[in-house]
C-alpha cells in the first residue's frame, strides 16, 4: 500500500511539473493607467491599445514585441483598426476627426479630407480586440487594493 502511494505521488508530481513547464509564461508589462479600453495585437508578439488616465483623458500606445512604445499619442473619441508590425490605422476625432496612419518608424499621416470627418467603419461602439497571435496573448491585470485602481497590459508567451 505504501509503494502505491508514492507511486501515486510521483506521478502526480511529475504530471504538475510537465503542467507548469507548458504554462504560459510573462514576457512584459505596459501601464495600462484607469482603464484599457482597446486591445489589438499585431502578430508578432506586440500591439496597440486604446487607454484612459484617471482624469478621463485618452491615449493609445503601440509597443513592440519587447514591450518598448514605438508610438504614443493622445486621442478624443477614438478606436483602432488595424495593428501590424509595420503599421498602426486608427480613427481619431480629435482635431476634427480623421484616420491615423503610423507607420514602425513613427511616420505620422493623417487621412482626412476638407469639411468632412473619415473614419473606420461604422458600429464601433465597443470596438473589437485582438488579443492573442501566433507567439502568445495579452492579458489585463487588475490593481484594485490601491488608492486609485488602475490596469496593467501583460505579454504571456505560450509555452
Amino acid at each position: 500500500m505504501k509503494t502505491q502511494t508514492n507511486i501515486l505521488i510521483c506521478v502526480l508530481a511529475g504530471i504538475c511539473g510537465v503542467m507548469l513547464c507548458l504554462a504560459a509564461k510573462e514576457e512584459w508589462s505596459v501601464d495600462g493607467e484607469a482603464a484599457i479600453q482597446q486591445v489589438v495585437a499585431d502578430g508578432t508578439g506586440g500591439c496597440a491599445m486604446m487607454r484612459k488616465d484617471t482624469n478621463d483623458v485618452q491615449s493609445i500606445v503601440w509597443v513592440d514585441r519587447f514591450g518598448i512604445p514605438l508610438y504614443q499619442a493622445t486621442a478624443s473619441n477614438a478606436y483602432i483598426i488595424s495593428c501590424s508590425k509595420k503599421q498602426l490605422l486608427y480613427s481619431d476625432r480629435l482635431n476634427g476627426g480623421a484616420i491615423i496612419q503610423v507607420d514602425n518608424k513613427g511616420t505620422l499621416t493623417r487621412i482626412y479630407a476638407p469639411q468632412t470627418v473619415i473614419e473606420g467603419p461604422a458600429g464601433f461602439i465597443y470596438p473589437s480586440n485582438m488579443m492573442v497571435d501566433p507567439k502568445g496573448f495579452f492579458g489585463i491585470k487588475q490593481i484594485i487594493m490601491s488608492p486609485t485602481p488602475s490596469q496593467i497590459l501583460v505579454r504571456f508567451k505560450n509555452k
